[in-house]
């Protein structure tokens, strides 16, 4: 697959990710939920291609393996939002 799929895996791993994190936390609040699918959507991106390439040297494009760290990328990033927004509030 070409990088461009992968792209758009993982953007859409990231936006499932943040709308599921902000329908569990039911905070109900629009900025939030903004916030929710940033971090997802970076979160999915960064270690999708970043920590795919640079920890493990696989080749992205021939790695199903870097939808799984986008996956987790982006769970990581919204339980980190999570802590910040309590220590704020």
């Amino acid at each position: 697959m070409s990088i461009v799929i992968y792209l758009a895996l993982w953007v859409a791993i990231g936006l499932l990710a943040g709308v599921i994190a902000n329908w569990i936390s039911e905070t109900g609040v629009w900025p939030w939920f903004w916030v929710d699918l940033f971090c997802g959507l970076s979160g999915a991106i960064i270690s999708g291609y970043f920590v795919t390439k640079a920890l493990f040297g696989i080749s992205v494009v021939l790695s199903a393996f870097s939808l799984i760290l986008a996956g987790a990328g982006a769970v990581l990033l919204l339980l980190l939002a999570r802590v910040l927004r309590r220590i704020m509030s």
